[in-house]
């Protein structure tokens, strides 16, 4: 895995390249970055095709839980983050298996990727 990142003022640049195993110590890694540039009172902008790649991420490269992993892929056959985000929060809360803690979870994991509840423009599932 080969990881860099570079500053310039108002952006942050990050080049990664890493096999399956390692995406999620990246996202990990991308959560820590924009936590320390949240803490500068900077706003951190994912460019158009960084976001696509953080949306598209599959969900069983992640390390959810059993219970989240199984709905989600199972029952719900959602299978990356974009999928996930578009089901919307509201759904997720009203599935077969998943209460608030599980949602929380999820809500998390999209943190750690640098996405939130509004990454997609519009809820499909609704």
């Amino acid at each position: 895995m080969h990881f860099e990142s570079a500053t310039r003022k108002g952006e942050v640049m990050i080049t990664v390249t890493a096999t399956g195993e390692d995406m999620n110590h990246i996202l990990f890694q991308l959560r820590d970055i924009l936590r320390s540039v949240d803490e500068q009172d900077e706003k951190v902008v994912l460019s158009d095709e960084q976001l696509k790649r953080q949306l598209d991420f599959n969900i069983e490269d992640l390390e959810f839980s059993i219970r989240a992993s199984r709905v989600l892929i199972q029952n719900l056959k959602l299978l990356t983050m974009r999928d996930v985000i578009q089901y919307g929060r509201k759904n997720l809360l009203q599935a077969r298996g998943l209460g608030v803690k599980t949602v929380r979870e999820i809500t998390e994991m999209l943190e750690y990727a640098g996405l939130n509840w509004n990454s997609c423009e519009a809820n499909t599932y609704d």
